[in-house]
This record gives C-alpha cells, structure tokens and sequence, in this order.
C-alpha cells in the first residue's frame, strides 16, 4: 500500500551464501553491542549512585579533599560512559534506520564510516582509560 522509492537506493552486489552471512552477522553483532552497552550503562548508574551516596553520607573523614577528588572523578568517568552510550546509539540508529533499507545499504554505511567518528570515539575511549588507571595507581 505504501511504497517508498528511493533514487538513492544502491543495488546489491553478487554475494555468495557466505558472504551475506557474514555482513548479517558483523550486523547483528553491532546491534547487539549497541543494546548491551544500553543495558550496562543502566547498572553503571546504579553504581554511581550507590558509590555517590557511600562517598556523601560519611562522617568522619580527615581529609576534606579526598572525597570530593573521588566525586569528581567518578562524575567524569560517567559523562564519558555516557558520552559513548549516546554516541553508540547515534551511530546505530544512523545506520539501521537512515541506511535500512536492506542489508547493504546498511553495512555500507558501517563499512565507509567518516574518520572524525572513530577520532572522536577513541579519544573518549583513551582518556576514559588514562583517568580511571591514573585514579587507580594514585589509590593503591
């Protein structure tokens, strides 16, 4: 009844059995890590809240500075979870519904990503990783 005709539509090339099976796959798979990724950072707030209300409610701490360093800390690691979990889904609902058309469509989007996307990924990635080793060689 409703039929969309897009003129930019690609067609898809000849693929083996195999090879369709293996773009289904690579799919499915970053779909499914964009939904685990949603799932954890559920739990990671939870966490964060717990660990925010163990960090506030304590009495008795010498040092003032401490736990406002852990607070601030915490806070960023979270903003860049966050940033990644929102980036993950931007990216995902990019492919799967502005490129869904058919299978193709989509992994060719995937497949001829823009490079300040993976720039911007990555630096999130690595300073996430350089806060968090950094906080935790300082503690121990």
């Amino acid at each position: 009844m409703f039929s969309r005709i897009d003129s930019t539509e690609t067609t898809i090339p000849e693929l083996t059995n195999s090879e369709v099976k293996d773009i289904r796959q690579f799919l499915d798979r970053s779909l499914n890590e964009t939904v685990m990724c949603a799932l954890l950072h559920g739990f990671y707030t939870g966490v964060v809240a717990v660990t925010m209300w163990t960090l506030v409610s304590r009495k008795n701490c010498g040092n003032s500075r401490r736990p406002r360093f852990f607070i601030v800390i915490i806070l960023l690691l979270y903003a860049m979870a966050t940033f990644i979990l929102f980036f993950n889904w931007m990216r995902c609902s990019q492919y799967f519904i502005a490129h869904g058309q058919n299978f193709w469509t989509t992994y060719d989007a995937y497949t001829h990503e823009s490079m300040p996307m993976n720039l911007i990924e990555n630096i999130n990635a690595a300073l996430s990783t350089l806060l968090a080793d950094t906080t935790l060689i300082w503690r121990c």
